[in-house]
């Protein structure tokens, strides 16, 4: 995980490592069908954004 700030906007990335691209598509569909988990990250009155999902293949 790291921080970058340019100006007023604040980045953070977060890197998690899954064994397979199932397992984060079955944790991912497991969070967003959490009502709990979409009013923290996906509410509109939230001040931070989703900018990006990127998913790399570690060989």
């Amino acid at each position: 995980m790291f921080k970058r700030t340019e100006g007023e906007d604040v980045y953070i990335v977060l890197d998690i490592y899954y064994a397979t691209k199932e397992d984060y598509e079955t944790r991912t569909a497991f969070e967003r069908s959490l009502p709990e988990w979409n009013a923290i990250w996906f509410s509109e009155d939230n001040k931070h954004e989703e900018v990006s999902v990127q998913l790399f293949e570690v060989l």
